[in-house]
């Protein structure tokens, strides 16, 4: 598929610009892509587009999901919701007193893979 089969990548500000392209060249290089923007029908453009330059197809998209379940602690992929709520956390006052920490939200998957 590409240098980048087993990457998954968010990119915000995918519906135009910098953005966009990035999602295009992560697509092209085989990554599973996630895009993130407040137009919706501009991102819905971009995900369409995305998917016709190298993004993966229903098929390739659910063996990449059966096969991430396998590497992951937890036996699933994570959840769109459990992401936003460590995002919606961190940019509440209740996390006002975090600062300069890296918290990875991948189910334990950097604790089990050899990079």
């Amino acid at each position: 598929m590409g240098e980048m089969q087993d990457w998954m990548v968010i990119v915000t500000g995918a519906s135009g610009g910098i953005g966009r392209e990035t999602a295009f060249r992560f697509a092209s290089a085989g990554a599973a892509v996630v895009l993130v923007a407040r137009d919706v029908g501009a991102l819905e453009e971009a995900a369409q587009e995305v998917e016709a330059r190298g993004g993966m197809d229903e098929e390739a998209y659910t063996a990449f999901l059966e096969h991430s379940a396998s590497t992951h602690l937890l036996g699933r992929v994570g959840r769109p919701e459990e992401v936003a709520e460590l995002i919606y956390f961190l940019a509440s006052p209740r996390a006002g007193w975090i600062t300069g920490v890296t918290i990875p939200i991948d189910g334990g998957r950097a604790e089990t893979c050899a990079r």
